[in-house]
This record gives C-alpha cells, structure tokens and sequence, in this order.
C-alpha cells in the first residue's frame, strides 16, 4: 500500500520507510474501508462475470438448472452476514495482539546485557500467551511439551519495528 500511496523524491522516503506507528494505517485504513456493506458490495462480483468463458459455461449451467440465478453482485444481504461475522472473536484477537505487544516490549528490552543473554524468550513468548491469549498449552493437560517457538513465524519482531509491534493495536 505503501508504494502505491508514495510520491517521493528520494527513494529513503519512498513506500515503507516511514516512521513504525504509521507503516500499518494504509492497510489499515483499506481493510476497514473495503468492510463498507456498500464497498463490500461494489467491489464483489460473481465468478461468471470474471471471464467470458466461465460467464458462457454458467449461462448454459442456468437453462439446466433453473433454480440458479446468481447476481453479478454480491446480495446486500449476504454482505451484511459478511460484516456481522467479521466481528466474531475480536475479543479474542485482540487479546492476541496485547499479549504479542507485550512480548516484542519484554524481548527488545532488557536492561543490561546480560539479561539479554539469559532470556528464555520461549518461556517469554509462551506466558505471554496464556496470560494475554487466554489459551492454555499443553502444559495445562500436565504435558512436557509447551507452545514453542510460535514468534518464530512473526517477522515484525525481527525486521526494524523492534519494540513497536503495539502499533496493530
């Protein structure tokens, strides 16, 4: 989005580089714009209506099947059920995110260096999760085993937004 919201002269300024509270609102800002019943509604369309030859397949699938008739458009009445369902376990994500928040804040700043060599950043990211996430391990079923190295997967912590992943709250 970045790039393609960016006229700049020099390319240091250009797409991404820009300062980490701001890097995630233009995907932001479209996620939650294309979420509009009528944007929803405006930008969606059957598949037929893609490709000529799917358009000829499924007009020749409608004299078959009579019952079948499907709008170019998404119905406004789907859409609604889209964005009431969108909502379903927010709570629950973001939750996620705090916890994930506060585990980028406890890994990026230790006090002194040696506490830095001595994180047990697994054992950081898996108490964080049950605090924050709400959801027990398999620790809580008097296993071995834990959550594992789940932050692994989230390059935010690792690509120049240290400490700043409380910017997607």
């Amino acid at each position: 989005m970045h790039s393609l919201l960016s006229k700049t002269k020099y390319a240091c300024f250009h797409g991404p580089n820009t300062v980490s509270d701001f890097i995630e609102a233009p995907s932001q800002l479209l996620e939650f714009w294309c979420w509009q019943p009528q944007i929803l509604q405006a930008i969606s369309c059957h598949f037929s209506c893609l490709f000529l030859n799917d358009k000829k397949n499924w007009e020749l699938k409608k004299v078959e099947n009579k019952d079948q008739n499907s709008p170019s458009q998404i119905p406004l009445k789907v859409v609604q059920k889209l964005c009431n369902a969108k909502r379903l376990n927010q709570a629950l994500l973001t939750l996620r995110q705090v916890g994930l928040s506060i585990f980028d804040m406890a890994i990026h700043t230790p006090k002194t260096r040696d506490d830095a060599l001595n994180l047990n950043i697994g054992e950081i990211y898996n108490s964080t999760r049950r605090e924050y996430g709400l959801l027990n391990g398999p620790e809580a079923l008097g296993e071995e085993l834990n959550w594992g190295q789940g932050y692994v997967n989230t390059q935010h912590f690792m690509w120049g937004q240290d400490s700043a992943y409380y910017s997607y709250l």
